[in-house]
């Protein structure tokens, strides 16, 4: 962001910190030439919040929550439970990131718009076209929002198969890929602004991302329902 801060004639805006944070990178073509610059800052912000919400569920099973589970006799009620933990805790880290952001750019006098500076597309070598929107609301908010939730409730649904370390590894592994390909079927792209189909030619659809985040979510909260339902609670370590 300091380059942008030091080097853009206009006037800075929370949309742009935004962008910069949750643009991600924009797709890699494989090519002996072509250096691949990790999205290091992005990809710090969206896997922290799934390490943060890793081990609590899982912890809780293992130590005092069976005890609750066992007197209490309602598995479902368990699963709904941590599940809407798991959502919850992902709109609340957000939520808190969005307010910090905020906050940052009241004191520092950045203008609080949400609108994205010509200068900072072009620096992310995405260049000014008819139509190209000004305003990437959904981009910046509900995309990093779906695709966290999503993941998260995959991550909590895997930690009863594989447990949290081996969990958390898929979760990081979705993410190193989408980072590498730009395909529609890896999750992580649409958490990218910059992969927006909105943006650039050919990127990821909006409705594709609803979809894709709802059927994720829905799988991990069924799926997880049901081998919760068969699980050895009293057997684990």
């Amino acid at each position: 962001m300091m380059v942008y801060m030091q080097a853009a004639g206009e006037e800075r805006t929370y949309g742009d910190l935004l962008f910069y944070i949750f643009g991600g990178m924009e797709e890699y073509i494989m090519d002996p030439g072509n250096q691949f610059h990790y999205p290091e800052l992005w990809i710090l912000v969206t896997l922290f919040i799934s390490y943060r919400v890793l081990y609590y569920p899982y912890n809780d099973l293992m130590g005092f929550g069976k005890q609750i589970l066992v007197y209490s006799g309602s598995r479902t009620s368990w699963w709904f439970a941590k599940c809407c933990w798991c959502v919850i805790g992902t709109v609340f880290y957000f939520a808190l990131f969005w307010g910090v952001g905020f906050i940052f750019c009241f004191l520092t006098k950045v203008n609080i718009s949400l609108e994205i500076s010509d200068y900072l597309y072009q620096y992310n070598g995405i260049f000014m076209a008819e139509g190209l929107p000004h305003r990437i609301d959904i981009q910046l908010f509900l995309f990093p929002l779906l695709v966290m939730t999503a993941m998260n409730l995959a991550q909590l649904f895997l930690s009863l198969l594989l447990g949290p370390l081996y969990s958390f590894a898929v979760t990081v592994t979705v993410f190193v890929a989408s980072c590498y390909y730009m395909n529609p079927l890896l999750i992580g792209n649409y958490a990218m602004a910059r992969r927006s189909g909105i943006l650039i030619e050919g990127g990821m659809s909006a409705s594709q991302g609803v979809g894709l985040t709802a059927l994720i979510s829905l799988t991990a909260v069924a799926g997880g329902l049901i081998v919760f339902r068969h699980y050895d609670i009293l057997n684990k370590e």
